[in-house]
């Protein structure tokens, strides 16, 4: 890391996105639900939604470009 670099934790956008969905559906779940097992539900299902959401939207505007 040279001054003027700039740094890069992640070089695909995906991966900023699947670690996007991954941070929201831990902290989101933990502040909203009351049990674990709520939040284990609640966290896969946002995940879920969160990474397949960003693909459909991905592929629409490929599609339509």
């Amino acid at each position: 890391y040279l001054p003027g670099e700039e740094k890069v934790i992640f070089h695909s956008h995906f991966f900023s996105m699947v670690f996007f969905a991954l941070i929201v559906s831990i902290v989101l779940p933990t502040i909203k639900e009351e049990s674990l097992k709520a939040r284990v539900r609640e966290g896969i299902v946002l995940f879920v939604t969160l990474v397949f959401g960003a693909v459909l939207a991905g592929w629409l505007m490929f599609l339509f470009r």
